[in-house]
């Protein structure tokens, strides 16, 4: 069960750490979305909110990919 208690311990600390970072991130893409709607001439406006909507997917999915090689290396570490 001290193996189980550690892994919750170290999961939770990394997702506190996870948080702030994420808040960071948001602040700075609503900054970016605030750009694009008052500063970019229509025509590009759209083309940079595609982007941004991309860009923002791909992070997605590599957050995803990180905690599951995360959470085996963990697994891993915890159970030698």
């Amino acid at each position: 069960m001290d193996i189980l208690r550690d892994m919750v311990e170290h999961i939770r600390l990394d997702f506190d750490r996870t948080l702030l970072d994420d808040e960071d991130y948001t602040g700075a893409e609503e900054r970016l979305h605030s750009f694009i709607e008052n500063e970019l001439p229509p025509e590009k406006s759209q083309e940079m909110d595609s982007l941004v909507n991309d860009v923002t997917n791909a992070m997605f999915h590599a957050a995803i990919l990180y905690g599951i090689k995360y959470g085996a290396r963990l697994t891993a570490e915890l159970l030698e």
